[in-house]
């Protein structure tokens, strides 16, 4: 079977595969190209491939070579002894003391957003409320958001929609057919297809990459000139991890653009498909429980009140069950490959080096032996009932939306409380329902799951709050 594309749709067969099908923790498929891969199934197999003994599985070197066009030579393209040296730098940046320091700069931007999402309607509302293309509202506000926890500095976005560094990663991320299959080629054959296509979408990924990366560097290098007077009072994540690792100019930009990319796209995609979830009609209720809990836990937007760790941890269970409940049926991340780089055995079964894996995210997450007949249901309670401990499922690595062990994302605990608050903003501000009747969207896939040509949905304002 297809294994690239086909775990993506929901699981796909992958998913009845692994409910149905006895296996040892894995089973044999092919790729597009007909090639053998191993797809993983069993939270045990998991353990032993992201936490056990993670650096014997690293990532696909096309898959790698994909994003380091993208992202440079940061966190997430480096393996080996370069990795553990950039999470070790990097750890205190992302611990809960310092996300926690940055949950004003969360509120203060999104109320930002819903500021002038509500003043553009104001002139075009009607009784049903306005049609409103979401995707770029959460986008520039995650960019301005990462923009001042990474490097201090505000893109101003959301204030100016056609600033060029906004612009530059709409084309690069933009959902449509040729990039996934920019993305397919490059990753299932050779990285040169993003590099040299004459296509006129390689291009422009091409020269928005290139845009970024020179756009970073004058900000980094003017940091770099400007010295260290600095490093002790800056907050930002880079000038924190400054203080525990040796970076260059160059390694800083690296580190930048990965985190500009995994701190933008992934929680604007993980909104988009939150509020994909929550307007399909049999989950309008739960939108209303949702805002009911919202208006009686968190300050007005109008006022000068922010929200703090206690209340976003102990005062909204279910925002917190929301929350993970969209993260566990459509993740942003769909699926994740390894490979073996020297011969060892998995699960008591012999595993010869240059093996390959995939591990379904979209899959795990939804499988009927993890998390019961209801898995493929979309059913927030699971959450206020469960063992916190085993993030709700049967093990604590049935939920693989933030994968897991030291490949696992750092930035978890930062990107789940950016993604509360603004989902709790949104919901709160605006009764939000489907612009159309479509029950399902089309997708484009990639190491991100987006909605192609974006989610647009009706919002009317919610008053008094």
């Amino acid at each position: 079977m297809g294994i690239t594309l086909e775990p993506l749709q929901n699981g796909g067969r992958v998913l009845e595969y692994l409910d149905n099908t006895p296996n040892v923790g894995m089973f044999r498929a092919l790729d597009l190209l007909n090639r053998e891969v191993l797809v993983i199934t069993s939270p045990e197999v998991i353990r032993e491939v992201l936490q056990t003994n993670a650096y014997d599985f690293r990532k696909v070197a096309n898959v790698q070579n994909y994003m380091k066009v993208l992202l440079g030579d940061g966190l997430v393209t480096v393996d080996g002894q370069e990795h553990k040296q950039q999470r070790k730098a990097l750890n205190p940046a992302f611990s809960a003391k310092h996300v926690q320091q940055l949950y004003p700069l969360f509120w203060s931007k999104t109320r930002e957003m819903i500021s002038y999402v509500q003043k553009d309607l104001e002139s075009t509302e009607g009784q049903q409320g306005t049609v409103v293309d979401v995707t770029s509202w959460v986008n520039r506000a995650a960019l301005d958001i990462i923009g001042i926890a990474a490097l201090g500095i505000d893109f101003n976005t959301l204030a100016n929609p056609t600033n060029e560094l906004s612009r530059a990663y709409q084309v690069i991320f933009e959902p449509n057919s040729t990039s996934t299959v920019i993305f397919l080629l490059s990753t299932l054959v050779t990285t040169w297809a993003v590099k040299l296509l004459p296509l006129k979408k390689a291009r422009e990924i091409r020269a928005g990459s290139a845009y970024v990366k020179r756009y970073i560097k004058r900000i980094m290098t003017r940091r770099v000139q400007d010295g260290n007077d600095e490093k002790a009072v800056r907050k930002d994540i880079l000038s924190v991890a400054s203080q525990y690792g040796k970076f260059s100019t160059d390694d800083l930009v690296n580190q930048a653009r990965t985190l500009l990319v995994a701190g933008h796209e992934t929680t604007a995609t993980g909104v988009q498909w939150a509020l994909y979830t929550l307007t399909r009609p049999e989950n309008l209720h739960v939108q209303q429980r949702l805002r009911d809990e919202i208006h009686k836990q968190l300050p007005r937007l109008d006022s000068d009140q922010e929200v703090s760790a206690q209340i976003l941890a102990k005062n909204l269970p279910y925002l917190d069950a929301v929350c993970k409940e969209c993260l566990r049926i459509n993740g942003p991340s769909p699926f994740s490959k390894r490979t073996a780089v020297r011969d060892t055995v998995l699960n008591g079964i012999a595993i010869r080096k240059g093996t390959s894996f995939v591990i379904p995210n979209w899959a795990i997450n939804k499988s009927k032996r993890l998390w019961g007949e209801s898995a493929r249901e979309f059913d927030p309670e699971r959450w206020l009932h469960g063992d916190d401990a085993l993030n709700g499922g049967a093990d604590a690595l049935a939920f693989q939306t933030f994968s897991t062990g030291v490949r696992g994302c750092i930035g978890k605990g930062f990107a789940l409380a950016e993604f509360k608050i603004m989902l709790a903003a949104l919901v709160g501000s605006f009764d939000i329902t489907r612009a159309t009747d479509e029950r399902e969207v089309k997708i484009e896939w990639g190491i991100i799951a987006r909605i192609y040509d974006g989610l647009k949905v009706n919002l009317k304002p919610v008053r008094g709050w």
